[in-house]
C-alpha cells in the first residue's frame, strides 16, 4: 500500500448536536503508479507509423496550378500546393492517396501538358516564316 492515513475520532461535529465520527488525514505517495505490480517505469507510447509519401495528381504527374483552390471531403479548403507539400509529407493514407487524382485532376491541373512540338521553317509543316507554333 502507498498511502499511510491518522485516523482519530471528532467530536461532537453531526448535525443538531450528534455525535462526532471519525476523520482520516492520508499521506500517499504512489510513484504515479498505483497498480501494484512493480512496473513504475516510464510508459512507452508505439510511434504511428507515418503514410509513405503521395503523388496527389498520379504517378508522374504534378500539380500545374499550384495556387488554385481545391475543397476535399472532410478537409479545409486548400490550394493545391500546400496538398501537394502534404501529400509528400505522407499525410494521407494510401487509400485517400489513390483516391485524390480523380478528385483534383481538373481545379489543380494534374493533366500533364502535352509536349510542344515546333512546326514551321524548321520544324515541320506549317506555320509561316519563323513561326513554331509554341
Amino acid at each position: 500500500d502507498c498511502c499511510e492515513c491518522d485516523c482519530y475520532s471528532s467530536s461532537g461535529g453531526g448535525k443538531k448536536g450528534g455525535a462526532g465520527g471519525q476523520r482520516c488525514d492520508c499521506e500517499c505517495d504512489c510513484g504515479g503508479d498505483d497498480d501494484d505490480d512493480d512496473d513504475d517505469g516510464p510508459v512507452v507510447y508505439p510511434t504511428p507509423t507515418p503514410n509513405p509519401p503521395c503523388n496527389v495528381c498520379g504517378l508522374d504527374k504534378e500539380v500545374q496550378y499550384p495556387h488554385a483552390i481545391v475543397k476535399l471531403p472532410g478537409f479545409p479548403s486548400m490550394k493545391c500546393g500546400d496538398l501537394e507539400d502534404a501529400g509528400y509529407q505522407g499525410e494521407f493514407t494510401h487509400d485517400q492517396c489513390r483516391r485524390l487524382p480523380h478528385i483534383i485532376y481538373e481545379v489543380c491541373g494534374c493533366d500533364p501538358e502535352p509536349p510542344c512540338v515546333p512546326y514551321g521553317k524548321k520544324g515541320g509543316k506549317g506555320g509561316k516564316k519563323g513561326g513554331d507554333g509554341c
